[in-house]
């Protein structure tokens, strides 16, 4: 499924999947979880991982922020594709104490030098 929302051929398919990942992790963050690390790991590039990252995971940090920080750090700790995706996503609606652990778990910008 995560492969298909990100390489379907029909932009209107892809689009009703992709809103279906968001709004799984909205009401289901526990269950929809390993839907959001399936479109990290089968992402094909940068822009992929945006896209992912300012969308799902920009979306459950929003709505279960507190619930899934621990979960967020640990993946961005072990997967330097989660942190690249990690980095497109803003404050918005993220609470400043979980907003505070994401900046800390995505360490430096990719492609900046330490």
């Amino acid at each position: 499924m995560a492969r298909a929302a990100l390489n379907h051929p029909n932009a209107d398919a892809a689009q009703w999947m992709f809103v279906w990942v968001v709004e799984m992790l909205q009401d289901y963050p526990d269950e929809a979880w390993p839907v959001l690390l399936a479109l990290i790991a089968v992402a094909r590039d940068a822009w992929d991982l945006a896209v992912v990252g300012s969308g799902p995971l920009q979306e459950v940090l929003v709505a279960h922020g507190a619930h899934v920080i621990d979960r967020v750090e640990k993946y961005a700790g072990q997967d330097p594709r989660f942190r690249r995706a990690l980095w497109s996503v803003g404050p918005s609606d993220i609470s400043e104490s979980v907003w505070t652990r994401v900046v800390s778990a995505r360490g430096d910008e990719p492609g900046r030098e330490a």
